[in-house]
């Protein structure tokens, strides 16, 4: 059944024949919200298949205010996202602060100081530190309040565990990644802001987010990081993800600019999906699907 009012609407509702409500202390729930929208799948642990997948698409950007209340109108209208025996539940608060510390730099005892540096922090925000499973390193970045208090009181008595969305999207690209000479940049789309990160063999050699409003801006980042990193333009893999297709507007300038660039079009290999999601643009959901690689 597809949910909508005048906030927001359901644009993906895909299950899986073989979810079993009886069998759900077995499976993993992932959630990713952001000002835009809300996603979540649902990821066996048995077998990592996916079974569930729903995407509820905000028809403006919400506040966090806005936001939990869109929440609360989601969550009455579904069967399952209430539910409070899931093996594991999992969370991504999109556009959140973070910075990735070497571990041998990295200072337990004061994790605020890396963030000091880069954002305003607030008394309404919560530092959280996860491994970065693929590197030696760690991410720490900031979460609100507000949205931390939703979910503990729609999950009570349960460990959640908040994951940051660049963790979600580094873990991805290294696990599809063909080791490779030369760098290769990866850039995952959202409606004001992208995520840009490049390896080079199998090393991260950067990863920031930018704020954009056109197809312009998108593309004047892409290009300025090309130049930091002195990268051959018609040299460098560009690898998109996200919100994109072949007629999209930054898909087209982008070629313009610079010579490899192509749309991440596969089946990530650590999640198995039935035929049920045939059709569907995996590129869309990268790193909610990513999450499954950095849960604990």
């Amino acid at each position: 059944m597809n949910i909508q009012d005048k906030v927001f609407k359901q644009e993906t509702n895909i299950k899986d024949p073989s979810f079993d409500i009886e069998a759900m202390n077995y499976y993993r729930l992932f959630i990713c919200l952001g000002e835009d929208s809300l996603r979540f799948n649902v990821v066996n642990s048995r077998d990592n298949k996916c079974l569930l997948l729903e995407e509820f698409r905000f028809f403006s950007r919400l506040s966090v205010e806005e936001q939990m209340e869109a929440l609360n109108r989601i969550y009455d209208n579904d069967l399952f996202l209430k539910a409070n025996f899931w093996f594991g539940i999992y969370l991504i608060i999109k556009a959140s602060p973070f910075t990735l510390v070497p571990r041998e730099f990295f200072d337990e005892v004061n994790p605020v100081k890396y963030l000091q540096h880069i954002t305003p922090i607030h008394t309404n925000q919560q530092i959280f530190v996860n491994e970065q499973r693929s590197l030696d390193a760690v991410n720490v970045f900031l979460n609100d309040n507000l949205l931390i208090q939703w979910f503990k009181q729609t999950y009570p008595n349960r460990h959640l565990q908040y994951i940051h969305q660049t963790q979600a999207f580094i873990e991805g690209i290294r696990r599809n990644n063909l080791i490779v000479n030369r760098p290769q940049m990866h850039v995952l789309i959202e409606p004001n802001y992208l995520i840009i990160s490049v390896l080079n063999g199998d090393d991260l050699e950067f990863c920031n987010t930018f704020q954009y409003r056109v197809a312009a801006d998108f593309v004047y980042f892409v290009l300025l990081v090309m130049d930091e990193l002195h990268l051959d333009k018609q040299a460098c893999e560009l690898t998109l993800y996200g919100k994109i297709n072949p007629i999209s507007e930054i898909y087209k300038l982008m070629r313009t600019y610079v010579g490899q660039v192509k749309i991440y079009d596969e089946q990530p290999d650590w999640v198995k999906f039935s035929s049920d999601f045939d059709g569907l643009p995996h590129t869309y959901y990268f790193d909610l699907y990513g999450m499954a690689l950095c849960a604990t």
